[in-house]
């Protein structure tokens, strides 16, 4: 196949893609309001539970419903589409590869498909928690009245992020199978991480042991199980324990 039937291929299989994010994003429209129920209820539980603070929902324009309504829209197509994308570049990229290139390369996409949904899950769960915390920081006579479409961007990007982070240690096994880094370097690099984090963690909780500490353990934990698969799948034989 020469570098045109490349190009063409290449092609093709985008428009494959925009195609199914675009099927998936016009079956999201079935499902706004129950999304929308869902990425709500958080604050709804926050408000509950701070009764003090007297949170209101407001929109701004007229436009407010329809924007947020097809944002959430394409956001679930997105993530529903996902399979069918990763599917699609597999399926690219499959003739260049060879049998165990193919094999790892389904292994990491599924190890990473799961990994990305047990982070949107693990963060959702933690979204009004770190509402919570959000609201200790108090201005004096500042009353909360909370856009939708500004939340609603907030709660995305939380998740997003929280997915992202989860696949720390899928990122750490690929760079050791890879012979980027080995596990012992991970090892000695345990005292910066465990720092580092501690550190990202102080900076955006307020200044409690508690609210750091609710951010700063899973980061670190993240880290311990990517070193962990490491020594199991990375690669790095002086890595494994003896037998």
């Amino acid at each position: 196949m020469n570098l045109w039937e490349h190009l063409e291929e290449l092609r093709w299989t985008a428009f494959k893609i925009v195609i199914a994010l675009l099927l998936t994003t016009t079956l999201s429209l079935f499902m706004v309001d129950s999304i929308y129920d869902a990425l709500t209820r958080p604050m709804a539980i926050v408000r509950d539970a701070n009764p003090e603070f007297q949170i209101k929902q407001i929109v701004t324009s007229p436009f407010d419903p329809v924007i947020i309504k097809f944002k959430l829209s394409l956001l679930a197509g997105i993530v529903l589409g996902f399979p069918i994308v990763t599917l699609l570049l597999w399926r690219f990229v499959a003739p260049g590869l060879e049998k165990n290139e193919n094999k790892a390369f389904i292994a990491v996409a599924t190890l990473g498909s799961f990994s990305f949904a047990a982070g949107i899950t693990c963060g959702y769960f933690a979204l009004a928690p770190l509402l919570s915390i959000l609201l200790k920081f108090k201005l004096e006579g500042a009353e909360h009245y909370w856009k939708i479409k500004d939340f609603m961007s907030f709660a995305f990007y939380w998740l997003l992020c929280s997915g992202l982070v989860f696949e720390i240690p899928l990122a750490m096994v690929s760079l050791a199978r890879l012979g980027i880094v080995q596990t012992e370097t991970l090892r000695k690099k345990r005292p910066y991480v465990l720092v580092g984090a501690l550190v990202v963690a102080a900076i955006i909780t307020p200044p409690d042991p508690i609210s750091m500490l609710l951010v700063g353990i899973p980061l670190i934990l993240l880290y311990e199980v990517g070193i962990l698969l490491c020594a199991i799948w990375g690669g790095d034989k002086r890595s494994l324990p003896a037998r």
